[in-house]
């Protein structure tokens, strides 16, 4: 049997070798997925589903397969210097809730809050995420912040987009702060 592998993925690195080739029926195959963070889309989690396909020696049968590939996008801090530890940018944020509180059904409900730069380097906003499905989205009026600098973040929640009346979810701010990678706000409230 003859194995291909399907769909590309996001990632626009990522290789996905199938050893051995080809096998006889009934053998096993490895599928290995190697990805460079450099070509995922985004930062944190990235998800995809590659389809496969195997075709008969003599191309009289095909099957078709998927299984899911992740990725975390992870900024690496390891290598920094204690000087550059201690001249990196520090996120603080104005609040750990967003309260939609009680919501009329079919209207869309913002709120905002603030970040900060307290350190001394430029403090990059990678990336503002919240699960989809939640009918909720982040945006910021900046992505980077100098010393001493805020930026505005509004959440809005669009109450036709949900599936159920309880909000209870988490917004997750990814950052270049080497202490503070990741901060994540709890998003609460009740549609009505």
């Amino acid at each position: 049997m003859l194995i291909g592998g399907g769909d590309a993925l996001p990632f626009r690195t990522c290789t996905l070798p199938v050893s051995p080739g080809s096998i006889e029926p009934g053998g096993i195959f490895i599928v290995s997925v190697h990805c460079s963070s450099a070509g995922a889309p985004q930062w944190g989690f990235n998800a995809d589903t590659v389809k496969m396909t195997a075709h008969s020696l003599h191309g009289t049968e095909q099957y078709e397969g998927k299984f899911n590939v992740m990725l975390q996008v992870k900024e690496n801090f390891s290598r920094m210097t204690e000087k550059q530890r201690r001249n990196a940018p520090v996120i603080e944020v104005s609040t750990d809730k967003v309260d939609f509180e009680t919501c009329a059904p079919n209207e869309p409900v913002s709120r905002i809050f603030t970040i900060t730069n307290r350190g001394k380097d430029v403090l990059r906003l990678r990336r503002l995420f919240v699960p989809e499905g939640e009918g909720i989205t982040a945006t910021s009026d900046r992505d980077e912040l100098k010393k001493g600098q805020s930026a505005t973040v509004s959440v809005t929640l669009d109450t036709s987009a949900r599936a159920n009346s309880v909000v209870n979810t988490l917004l997750t701010i990814i950052a270049n702060d080497p202490y503070t990678p990741q901060t994540q706000l709890r998003l609460v409230g009740i549609v009505k």
